[in-house]
Formats: structure tokens, C-alpha cells, sequence
């Protein structure tokens, strides 16, 4: 198939109908720019897809919908885990799942077709190596990282490496908890990043996310949460260079999410209503102010015994057969038991009163029945009658009158 050098449109491709022969992976081309005053040298070759007529398109992947956790966070690898937080994040991604948890060793059709396409393109990066590493050395487009890793596969093969450690592939399986071996009970992950712009507080996500309802969102509205996720990728090409300290690979193929559907999973909540119109007639009830602040207050002392009751109402516990009930005839006697040896004594009380003998006769007076006479207050009326008389009457007098509203205030205090 001829190739046409001119770039056309965006071409969506379904794994199911993906053909690796219309694969175009462009040379090598080495960007040199700087992020402030540090210079940055990238090298990257351009991936394209051929249509019907030969133009080179921009390679768009629909993806199988899958179980996902959600979107995740991109932080430095250097930073502790228990430093990582949004302020430090880099970028987003999502992890996404090859197959299912229940066909993890037999793939569905569309799960089968997404892997061979993976690998497939795979395949194609490590022919364009390879075809680098055939060149002179002046000639070489790809970075000494690149060049070192596949000189290592090259020239001893009897060390068991293989191309695998020079291209990475696209996916794979996590690694056991010990970090020995790979954990094959669960299903091949796929790890992508999202469209983003800045980084920590002004970190912003581009890629499109659209919600139930075909409602468009933010991304980061779904971080970690888990959810159901039907992915559109972009295919941008292959990466050559350095991937990290401790890692061989010198060349790797590049996604980007640039579109997904994800419908999140609340557990047992429904999104609907399930049920129907509550339809029984509506009972009215008393919503008094005091009862709703107090209800355990006014619920707990209809239900208490009467504590002013006399103690010989008591039933022993052992013959009733409500024992609850003689229980708390106890607990009421005790109170009473309790309250009567803290309680001040009678003239101590009645001391209190004299000194304000105005509101003892109001007492006095609020408290008498009706049919019986207010009993007269008789401290008012003793300071109102020496009061006046004090200056007119013999001195001798005036003594014994004094003597006499005392005994009548002694009187009445004993009475």
C-alpha cells in the first residue's frame, strides 16, 4: 500500500477491524526546549494510520467498557507514597483492565481483539528500533538510552533478554505483594494518561469525561472512584529515551484518554426511585417545639415511677411479676433516701424566709385553699404598726412592745 505524506483527518479504528499492515511509524526527531532555566531534550516518532486511500491519520482506539477504579493521581516516582497529595500531582490517568476478573484465562472476543492490537503495535516499535540499530552511528536518530538498551539484547542474547526489556509493552500484570514475581490471578492492566495542563493546585484536566445522561464532567470528579469506563485512546507514537533509574526499557508506545464514558458505581443505591407513592393517609402528629428537643426527656419521665409515691407501695421483686417495675420502685426509694440527707434542715429554710418576709407572704398565700382563711402577715403588720408608733409611745412601753412582736414572731416561726 503506497503511502501519501500528507496528514488528513482523525481516522477511529475498533480493535475488531484493526489492521496492522496500514501502521506508519515516522523517524526519529529529537525537541529540544527548557522549563524555565532547565534545557529539556526529548526524542519521539510520530505514529499514524493509514485510511482506505492511503492518507496518514491520527489513530483513535474505542476500547471495550471495563471495570475501572477510577482516576488516579501522577506523582513524582522519587516522592514517598505518604507524601504524595493533589498539591504534588504532575498529571491524571486511569488504570484500565485487559479483560475481566471472570475472563482472565479466556478473553472474550472484543478483549482478545484489544490485546493482539496492542501487540501489534508493539511489534511495529520494535522493527523501528531494530532498523535504527542497523544504522551507522552518525546516522542514529535515537538517544544513547535507546541505543544502550538494545545493544544489551544484540549482543548477548544468552542473558535471556529479549525485546521486552527495550520496548515496553503497552500492558501487563501487577506485581505480587514480595515484588518477585507477576500475579497472574488478576487481570492485565493498562495504565494511560490523561489530556492535562499545569501541575498540583493548577492542575487541570482536558480530557473529555461524559457521565450518566451524556452529561459532560470534570475528570477529577471521579478520582478514585470506581466505576464502569469505555475509553477512546490516541495513539501518538513511540517515546525513546531514559524510563527512570532502575528501568532497561529505551523505548515505549504513548496513549492519551482523550474521551471516556463512565458510569460510577454507588453500591446499593439506586439512581432511580424504585418504589412507589407512599399512598396511606397522612396522620397528623403533634411536632410541639419542646417535644422535638426534648423527646428522650418527656418519653423517659412518663415511664419513670412516681417518686413522691409512698415507700409502701413497694412489691418485692421476687412476687411481682413485673419485676422491671419493682425495680424502679428501688431505684425511687433510694432517690428518696439520697435526697432527704441532703436536703437543709427546717430552720434553716424558715431563716432564709425572714429575711424576706414579703415573699413569705405571698407563699403563704398562693398555697392556702380556698376554703380556708389567708393566714394574715403578721411580720408586715408588726413593722408597719412599730413604725409609726415609735416616737409617741414612753419608752417603757415602746420595750415591752418590742417583747411582744418578738414572741409573736417566735410564735409564728415555731408554728
Amino acid at each position: 500500500m503506497s503511502t501519501n505524506t500528507e496528514k488528513t483527518t482523525e481516522i477511529l479504528v475498533d480493535p475488531l477491524n484493526f489492521d496492522r499492515s496500514r501502521v506508519v511509524i515516522k523517524d526519529a526527531v529529537r525537541n529540544e526546549f527548557s522549563i524555565g532555566d532547565l534545557p529539556i531534550t526529548t526524542t519521539f516518532g510520530d505514529g499514524y494510520y493509514l485510511d482506505e486511500k492511503g492518507n496518514e491519520c491520527d489513530l483513535y482506539i474505542s476500547l471495550t467498557p471495563q471495570q475501572c477504579f477510577g482516576v488516579s493521581y501522577i506523582h513524582d516516582p522519587a516522592l514517598k507514597k505518604e507524601m504524595q497529595t493533589p498539591d504534588n500531582a504532575k498529571g491524571l490517568q486511569i488504570c484500565y483492565q485487559m479483560t475481566s476478573i471472570k475472563t482472565i484465562n479466556s478473553p472474550t472476543q472484543e478483549e482478545q481483539a484489544t490485546i493482539d492490537m496492542m501487540r501489534a503495535l508493539w511489534e511495529v516499535a520494535v522493527e523501528k528500533v531494530k532498523e535504527e540499530m542497523e544504522m551507522d552511528d552518525e546516522n542514529r536518530r535515537i538517544p544513547a538510552p535507546t541505543i544502550n538498551s538494545a545493544s544489551a539484547v544484540i549482543i548477548k542474547p544468552e542473558n535471556k533478554q529479549n525485546w521486552e526489556n527495550v520496548v515496553k509493552i503497552p500492558f501487563d500484570y501487577n506485581l505480587t505483594k514480595d515484588k518477585k514475581s507477576k500475579d497472574k490471578t488478576k487481570p492485565m492492566r493498562m495504565y494511560v494518561k490523561l489530556i492535562t495542563q499545569g501541575s498540583g493546585p493548577t492542575l487541570k484536566a482536558l480530557t473529555s469525561f461524559f457521565g450518566p445522561g451524556d452529561k459532560k464532567t470534570n475528570p477529577l470528579r471521579y478520582v478514585d472512584v470506581r466505576g464502569i469506563i469505555t475509553p477512546c485512546l490516541k495513539w501518538e507514537g513511540v517515546y525513546y529515551g531514559q524510563h527512570g533509574n532502575k528501568a532497561t526499557f529505551g523505548a515505549s508506545l504513548r496513549f492519551k484518554l482523550v474521551e471516556a464514558n463512565f458510569t460510577p458505581q454507588n453500591g446499593s443505591i439506586p439512581n432511580r426511585r424504585m418504589l412507589g407513592k407512599n399512598t396511606s393517609q397522612a396522620i397528623e402528629e403533634d411536632t410541639d417545639d419542646d417535644e422535638m428537643t426534648n423527646g428522650s426527656e418527656s418519653r423517659s419521665s412518663t415511664s419513670r415511677p412516681d417518686v413522691s409515691k409512698d415507700v409502701t407501695d413497694f412489691v418485692d421483686p421476687k412476687t411481682d411479676k413485673n419485676s422491671i417495675s419493682a425495680l424502679e420502685h428501688i431505684a425511687a426509694q433510694n432517690t428518696l433516701k439520697k435526697n432527704k440527707n441532703t436536703q437543709p434542715s427546717t430552720k434553716q429554710v424558715y431563716k432564709q424566709k425572714v429575711n424576706k418576709p414579703v415573699e413569705q407572704v405571698d407563699e403563704t398565700q398562693e398555697d392556702s385553699e380556698p376554703d380556708q382563711e389567708p393566714v394574715k402577715p403578721k411580720v408586715q403588720k408588726s413593722k408597719i404598726i412599730t413604725k409609726p408608733k415609735v416616737k409617741n409611745i414612753p419608752k417603757p412601753k415602746t420595750i415591752k412592745k418590742k417583747v411582744v412582736v418578738e414572741e409573736e414572731e417566735e410564735k409564728s416561726d415555731e408554728e
